[in-house]
């Protein structure tokens, strides 16, 4: 019998950040991390950052949540137009899902 595949159920969120982002969006600004609105959408800056410390800056929407209702699943298809200035250290990207680690372990509620 042949496989048939669901049909991807889409919840398009089409975020520009402008004027604001959205109110789903919790933000995260640790270690110097920067949010930054400006005409062409949002700059998520690093300025003060030190190779000896965390920082961070960031937006999600799973916050508190338990991991069993975090809003997103597969299939899942993330776009995103960014761009880097200058040389990228530590970690940077984009993803549906980042669980914190503390140690190596997962940390927050299941």
């Amino acid at each position: 019998m042949p496989t048939v595949k669901a049909p991807i159920a889409e919840l398009p969120i089409r975020e520009t950040f402008r004027p604001r982002p959205l109110a789903r969006w919790r933000r995260t600004q640790a270690g110097g991390g920067q949010l930054v609105l400006h005409g062409e959408g949002l700059r998520l800056a690093l300025p003060a950052a030190s190779p000896r410390a965390y920082a961070n800056a960031m937006l999600d929407d799973y916050a508190g949540l338990a991991r069993s209702r975090f809003p997103w699943r597969p299939p899942l298809r993330l776009t995103v137009r960014a761009r880097a200035s200058g040389a990228l250290a530590g970690t940077a990207g984009f993803g549906s899902i980042w669980i914190p680690l503390a140690n190596g372990i997962p940390v927050g509620p299941e």
